[in-house]
């Protein structure tokens, strides 16, 4: 991961200084991406509508009047609810008038009757999409003004199927908790994904701030019955052969979590999610009609975590261990130039996260980013131990129920719904300025 770091790290920039004095593409392909970028774009948001019915309408308003496209925009709501709320004759009111649309986009809300889940909203929307590209948010997503025009520029350049962006936290001035988590994302996004897409030969679908070809999505159905429908679509595609990319410079603000405990609900779902997939699909990746390199990247991704996942955990944690109960100097020569190497990568992460992060984020969120590197073993144990706790439990038959994460900064309550029930982003909080790409 170091060295595809270093490496990656290194390519972006030279290209970021080439780009300033020659086109990166020939002309045909800039015509490509220009008509791209003038294409009509459908914008799906799910939603579940007692927990986020307080920020439905600034994510409404948010994508309508700041994200930037200069072709036509639909904007598609599509909802659940248990019960009628004052909010759902609002919000159809407003896509019956079209009250404070801006020219060439539109507003539709879809109640999707009988849904109990995210899947089957973002299924109905499918069938009525016209339009032959389609981004995908969360209901507290609040996109970069620019990031659209990143993801459409990266489909055209590369040629793929999908492009998934970035996540970060808009409203970090609500606490510790909160600026961590976007560190996390951080090093997560530009870090981590991008490393994993340059090892494994391809990225994945993360559930929101993505873009899609509509083609890839018709015919195709999110799984019910998945922790995380997202990842479980994603493997599908993938096994069906089609290409998924990241692009971390396209960015959307997320609220974070509103405590440890609801912090820790949604990870155990997303590690119980990555189980699931990976016991369902691991038997399909040696028939699927992909090539090898795509196969040996599923494996890594999807098996491959747990040994990489014990192993930093030794390297992280049990190396230091390991050096203060015997010196390095009476080791073995093998051993010793194992613990050089491996500190020298080590090292060379970090100071490639740092450089990334100045490049990219405010002065303050660095220090975090630093302070979030430096404490990684103990975030590495967090991992494992979800990772044990998710398997323990998929293996009793007790995933529980699909828990509403509960947000900072709103004052809806958090609510269950049945497995794979819609996203979890309840609450209201002040939208914080776009993030530099």
């Amino acid at each position: 991961v170091a060295g595809s770091t270093f490496l990656l790290f290194a390519r972006r920039r030279i290209q970021a200084w080439l780009c300033c004095f020659t086109p990166r593409y020939p002309a045909a392909r800039r015509g490509l991406k220009e008509q791209l970028l003038d294409s009509p774009v459908s914008v799906v948001v799910p939603c579940y509508l007692p927990n986020e019915q307080h920020i439905i309408g600034g994510t409404i308003d948010h994508i309508l009047n700041k994200l930037e496209h200069t072709g036509p925009l639909f904007v598609l709501i599509v909802y659940n609810t248990p019960r009628d709320l004052a909010v759902e004759a609002e919000l159809h009111a407003r896509a019956a008038t079209q009250q404070g649309v801006p020219p060439n986009r539109r507003l539709e809300v879809m109640r999707v009757e009988g849904s109990t889940s995210k899947a089957e909203n973002l299924n109905k929307a499918f069938e009525i999409i016209e339009d032959d590209l389609t981004v995908i948010y969360d209901a507290d997503h609040h996109p970069d003004p620019g990031s659209l025009q990143r993801m459409l520029r990266k489909i055209a350049n590369h040629q793929v199927d999908c492009v998934q962006g970035s996540t970060y936290i808009r409203n970090v001035s609500t606490g510790l908790l909160a600026r961590i988590i976007d560190a996390e994302f951080f090093v997560t996004y530009f870090i981590y994904f991008v490393s994993l897409q340059f090892i494994a030969g391809t990225a994945f679908f993360g559930g929101s701030n993505a873009l899609w070809r509509t083609q890839a999505l018709r015919g195709e159905k999110f799984s019910t019955e998945m922790q995380t429908e997202d990842i479980e679509f994603a493997t599908r595609q993938i096994l069906n052969n089609k290409r998924i990319r990241f692009c971390p410079e396209a960015r959307s603000g997320e609220l974070a979590p509103s405590s440890l405990q609801a912090l820790y609900k949604q990870r155990l779902r997303w590690a119980m999610g990555w189980e699931q997939v990976t016991i369902a699909h691991m038997g399909q990746v040696r028939r699927a009609r992909i090539s090898c390199g795509r196969k040996l990247g599923l494996v890594y991704i999807l098996p491959m975590r747990w040994i990489l996942a014990l192993l930093s955990v030794v390297a992280a944690i049990l190396t230091p261990i390991l050096c203060i109960s015997y010196p390095p100097h009476i080791w073995p020569l093998a051993l010793d130039a194992l613990f050089t190497l491996g500190f020298v990568e080590s090292s060379l992460l970090v100071v490639c996260t740092l450089l990334e992060s100045i490049y990219h984020e405010a002065f303050v969120q660095c220090i975090f980013v630093a302070a979030f590197m430096i404490c990684s073993p103990v975030y590495l144990l967090c991992q494992v131990t979800m990772l044990l706790t998710s398997l323990y439990r998929i293996l009793a038959g007790n995933t529980g129920a699909w828990v509403v994460t509960e947000r900072a900064g709103g004052g809806a309550r958090p609510g269950a719904q049945p497995p794979s029930a819609g996203t979890g982003a309840p609450g209201g909080a002040p939208a914080e300025t776009a993030r530099p790409a």
